[in-house]
């Protein structure tokens, strides 16, 4: 009887403990595409955030991936994250005037999108 009961222990155990979400590791795919009125931005940085809906209040504080892309990209591939619930905050700078920009969307990866390409856009204001 012991035995039983700790094989359905550790067997459930396993299971909860082999369903991550909201993580990196995986290997979904997020193309992310920004633009500030209609022309390209300077400087990119992504801020992800795991497990977040909203904003973070300190996105450059509060993270768990910063991404740094190069100074001419217009897209960041965000590559190996989990199905779940992400925040992605991007900051970059205005390619004519050089002012600070931001912008951020809330991502959703579906249990169906986890081995998958998903392709998002963030505007970017002042």
């Amino acid at each position: 009887m012991k035995n039983i009961l700790f094989t359905t222990v550790l067997l459930i155990t396993g299971l909860l403990s082999s369903c991550k979400k909201n993580s990196d590791g995986g290997k979904a795919l997020v193309k992310v595409h920004f633009h500030h009125h209609g022309k390209k931005a300077w400087k990119p940085v992504l801020f992800i955030r795991f497990n977040c809906k909203n904003a973070p209040s300190d996105p450059e504080q509060e993270y768990d991936i910063k991404i740094e892309a190069q100074t001419h990209d217009d897209h960041i591939h965000v590559e190996g994250l989990r199905y779940g619930e992400y925040y992605f905050t991007l900051l970059a700078e205005d390619s004519l005037t050089k002012e600070g920009l931001k912008g951020g969307v809330p991502v959703k990866i579906a249990w169906s999108e986890r081995k998958s390409e998903k392709e998002i856009e963030i505007p970017l204001a002042e």
